[in-house]
């Protein structure tokens, strides 16, 4: 829970398609918000997707994510898609083994960080992610 906003991540054990966030205000249970980790075309990075396997690709969140307060974020780690549901290029970009900062007010995309580019060895991003503030003397 971020504020007044309840945020869940939608997965099926079985449904490997499974691949939004979604955040409901927490007094009404309506939707605030929808994001989707594998992008729907017209969204960045849906030209990475051949077709309409965007449609069954994956990318699921693994587990809950986190929050920043200082920088009202809320950050979430994703699997990679089904193999065989997107182009078999190095070159892919934004979409699998990721973390996703998300502004929770919005649920738009503030940046990603692609943990494993063209990952075919199924390295998921299962972890929560953990953050730090180290002072480093120099």
């Amino acid at each position: 829970m971020i504020k007044d906003l309840v945020l869940v991540r939608n997965f099926r054990r079985r449904i490997w398609h499974s691949r939004i966030h979604d955040a409901y205000d927490a007094n009404t249970a309506k939707r605030k918000w929808r994001f989707y980790t594998v992008p729907e075309p017209g969204q960045p990075g849906s030209d990475t997707w051949e077709g309409e396997s965007w449609k069954i690709g994956g990318s699921p969140a693994w587990v809950t994510g986190t929050y920043d307060v200082a920088t009202n974020t809320t950050f979430w780690t994703t699997g990679i898609p089904l193999l065989e549901s997107r182009k078999d290029a190095p070159e892919i970009i934004c979409i699998r083994t990721r973390c996703s900062a998300l502004d929770p007010d919005t649920g738009k995309l503030k940046w990603h960080f692609q943990f494993t580019q063209h990952d075919e060895h199924d390295y998921d991003a299962t972890q929560v992610p953990g953050w730090s503030m180290i002072r480093i003397r120099s």
